[in-house]
């Protein structure tokens, strides 16, 4: 609830329920006593009460036409507001990042280097309002590569994923790269595609970091840095 007060959103997206917890009750009880959202919109059901479901939304969308797309495309100015990004609150309580639409360009462009072209194919198993899982997915799309989104993290299916669909880019955090060496899968899964395993999140120690690089193809990339640097 800090956070929403913090940041005071007018559009809320969020799931309906994970593993039998009734986030949508929780949410309605929550937000009872605020007035700046003004539409809630759950993925996997509608709100009863309240607006429709993420399906309906996404449709709303197709009807806006090309002509209204690129007028408001047309008026995105560098230092717009893109992100604001929290902070772990490892320290402290966590408190909003503003990114700009320039900070995020800068960032994309300096990815680029990493590997990211058309035949690029990102998988991204961490959540997407993490500032690990959005340099993933914009410098994809900024090179007009694939990006493969999980819905929740299992190393066999991130195992058998990859395998499938020949993933060159992993963004990850330590205890994922973790468990996904000792899972049993790991030793006959097919990574020759792997062209960039990026590392971040928290400390990664030397024998798990010496683990991945015998095991797993591509260039090892271990990243630090504050959130406000995007990084940059």
């Amino acid at each position: 609830l800090a956070v929403l007060q913090d940041c005071r959103p007018r559009l809320l997206l969020a799931l309906a329920s994970f593993e039998g917890r009734d986030y949508g009750g929780e949410l309605r009880e929550m937000l009872g006593a605020t007035d700046f959202v003004e539409r809630r919109i759950l993925f996997g059901e509608g709100w009863q009460g309240g607006s429709g479901s993420l399906a309906a939304f996404c449709r709303e969308g197709e009807t806006l036409g090309e002509e209204r797309f690129r007028t408001a495309l047309d008026a995105v100015r560098p230092d717009d507001p893109l992100a604001v990004v929290y902070s772990s609150g490892t320290t402290a309580e966590p408190k909003g990042i503003l990114h700009t639409c320039a900070t995020r360009v800068a960032q994309s462009r300096g990815l680029a280097g990493l590997g990211f072209d058309e035949a690029a194919v990102t998988l991204i198993s961490t959540p997407l309002y993490t500032n690990l899982s959005i340099p993933a997915l914009l410098a994809t799309l900024w090179s007009g590569g694939l990006s493969l989104i999980m819905g929740r993290f299992d190393e066999q299916e991130f195992l058998d994923l990859a395998e499938r669909r020949r993933a060159t880019h992993f963004f990850l955090v330590p205890i994922q790269v973790q468990r996904l060496l000792d899972a049993p899968g790991f030793s006959r899964c097919d990574l020759k595609a792997s062209r960039l395993v990026y590392v971040a999140g928290s400390m990664f120690h030397t024998a798990l970091k010496r683990r991945l690089r015998e095991a797993w193809p591509g260039t090892l990339v271990e990243v630090y840095g504050m959130t406000e640097g995007a990084p940059a």
